[in-house]
């Protein structure tokens, strides 16, 4: 079964096929998937799948010691390390930025994380998040020759930035609209796609927050461990 209030069901999904002694596997391929074309269309699809992240957060770890027995220490730890990272590292992102901002502005004092040997590990973990980013991206366009894309990084920072803001709306969207399910727009790319036949459909027009119909499935989630609930 599924948890039909969860925003991102397919994270919930996968932590439900873990826990039943399943795996998910990946293959080389190419998506030709359609990014937003906005940033307000983008902050939109962030927003959403960061509230489901906090969700099927919530949601597993109801139980804690029933999510270790049936993942396994490691991959017990995986989840609350990665998921847990993905919730908290863009408003830890925003602080750090702020506070640093501060402080090199000559606005405020030096933050409690600067001192000692803990500001040397701040920085470092900034500096490798950064540069680890960067590589990544930068291997994938050689991949495929499309090096004069990877002026584009510079922009990493403020990409960062955006969704952090992601991240704080969706923490208090998870409070105040815990299942409006903002859908993502499709077919509005300004670039023709020949491939498949498409052409440019204009900007992409605003999506208008919508409450997903919760429907039970083949194998409703059982009481008490939905997001509903959470």
């Amino acid at each position: 079964g599924w948890d039909s209030f969860n925003v991102t069901e397919d994270a919930d999904l996968g932590v439900r096929l873990a826990r039943a002694g399943n795996q998910c596997s990946t293959f080389g391929s190419i998506t030709y998937e359609e990014a937003p074309v906005s940033i307000d269309g983008w902050i939109r699809q962030r927003t959403r799948w960061t509230k489901g992240w906090i969700q099927t957060f919530i949601v597993h770890n109801r139980r804690p010691l029933t999510l270790l027995r049936e993942l396994g220490v490691l991959r017990f730890l995986i989840f609350e390390f990665y998921v847990g990272g993905l919730i908290v590292s863009g408003p830890a992102h925003l602080a750090f930025l702020v506070l640093s901002g501060l402080y090199l502005a000559g606005f405020a004092p030096a933050p409690p994380m600067f001192d000692g040997p803990w500001g040397g590990m701040f920085i470092t973990v900034f500096i490798l998040g950064y540069s680890s980013s960067v590589v990544t991206s930068l291997l994938g366009l050689a991949r495929f020759g499309r090096l004069r894309l990877g002026w584009a990084q510079l922009l990493l920072p403020l990409y960062w930035v955006l969704n952090s803001v992601a991240a704080i709306r969706a923490l208090v969207q998870l409070v105040t609209q815990p299942f409006v399910w903002e859908k993502t727009r499709h077919a509005q790319t300004r670039v023709v796609r020949r491939r498949f036949g498409k052409t440019p459909s204009g900007p992409e027009p605003k999506p208008t927050a919508q409450r997903q119909s919760p429907q039970a499935g083949p194998n409703p989630v059982p009481a008490g461990v939905t997001s509903k609930q959470a």
